[in-house]
């Protein structure tokens, strides 16, 4: 799998096919942003709530985006020992910046992924299983968190017609997914079955394009199954409990920004906010833009107005989230990679240097 994916990188992929992806994925953000949103509450109406925020509140909500990434940093540590706390928050702030704002930004997080762990000593298997184990464990635990969220509406008797449908359609899907992924992990005939399906569809989608066929998605789901069953034998207890530590993390930043934007318990009980946040984050894994921008808003938005909160409150509780956890990370993301550019120390005699055109490599 890392061979392939270095041919891509040598490449470069196919540029006009992610600027056009690009391209959707910016005019989706802002056909959510200019003409959905603004149905719920006009931005005139959300200003003054935004403008209403303490400072108290807003150390308050800083602590717990920090508290919110901390916990997302020890799930690299968990997954590749011998990172340290420090080099994991440069790793994941970098290339979370990285996804965010570059066309094909998953594909530049990816490589600089590999670069800076390689300058740090670790092997590209190594990285290659960090990649693959970490991302199937937050998957799951995002896949796990609707079920909870749609047991707890039913438990605390939530009245919303339209909020329990919605939820247990989501749910539907997760359970779907679950399977799958159980399935793959289960049997090697069946992630072989799904990869070689997988190959097919791709191939079939680039035929206009007069590229392909591609045969490496196979190998590669077989790959990351296997490497998955190796490093959770091992590692799987504090890989569950700092993966479930960083979604619970970052629910309190998305509360705490929904209560302090004036959405009080009465209006919307914990499990209508929990909800909202486990679906949101849910449909902000899919990768139609970058980071679920205004696709997982939507979501995020829709449910707690549906549970009862008021929308200019909702919106306004939506976009101070937003702030934190996607915009604030962004030139943070920028400081830790000149961190990394200068931190001589944390170089191993076995990795490169840093390239003046890791951007581009």
């Amino acid at each position: 799998m890392t061979e392939a994916a270095g041919k891509i990188g040598a490449k470069g992929g196919f540029p006009w096919r992610q600027a056009v992806r690009g391209f959707i994925s910016v005019g989706l953000v802002a056909a959510i942003f200019v003409f959905a949103i603004p149905k719920f509450a006009s931005y005139s109406q959300v200003w003054p709530i935004l403008k209403g925020l303490s400072a108290a509140q807003i150390v308050w909500l800083v602590l717990a985006q920090f508290l919110s990434r901390a916990a997302y940093w020890s799930v690299y540590m968990a997954a590749l020992p011998g990172l340290g706390f420090w080099p994991s928050a440069v790793l994941i702030q970098t290339n979370s910046a990285m996804a965010s704002v570059l066309p094909a930004g998953g594909a530049f997080a990816v490589g600089i992924t590999y670069e800076m762990l390689g300058s740090w000593g670790f092997s590209s298997v190594s990285v290659t299983e960090l990649i693959g184990v970490s991302g199937i464990w937050n998957f799951g635990v995002k896949l796990t968190m609707p079920t909870v969220s749609v047991l707890l509406l039913l438990a605390t008797g939530v009245k919303s017609h339209r909020l329990v449908v919605a939820a247990a359609a989501g749910l539907a899907i997760c359970l779907v997914a679950g399977v799958v992924i159980g399935l793959v992990l289960w049997k090697e005939q069946v992630a072989s079955a799904l990869g070689g399906i997988a190959d097919r569809v791709a191939t079939w989608f680039l035929r206009p394009f007069r590229k392909g066929p591609v045969t490496s998605l196979e190998p590669a789901v077989v790959d990351i199954r296997r490497q998955t069953i190796d490093v959770a034998r091992t590692r799987w207890f504090w890989l569950t409990c700092t993966s479930i530590s960083s979604q619970l993390a970052a629910f309190l930043v998305f509360l705490l920004s929904m209560r302090f934007a004036g959405i009080p318990a009465s209006k919307a009980s914990l499990a209508v906010v929990f909800a909202a946040f486990t679906f949101g984050m849910l449909a902000g894994s899919v990768p139609v833009t970058p980071g679920g921008l205004g696709t997982a808003d939507a979501v995020y938005i829709a449910v707690m107005v549906a549970g009862g909160a008021p929308s200019s409150a909702a919106v306004a509780g939506d976009l101070v989230f937003r702030t934190l956890t996607y915009l604030l990370p962004i030139p943070v993301g920028a400081i830790t990679y000149v961190i990394w550019r200068r931190k001589k120390s944390w170089l191993k005699p076995g990795g490169p240097e840093p390239r003046s055109s890791a951007l581009g490599g």
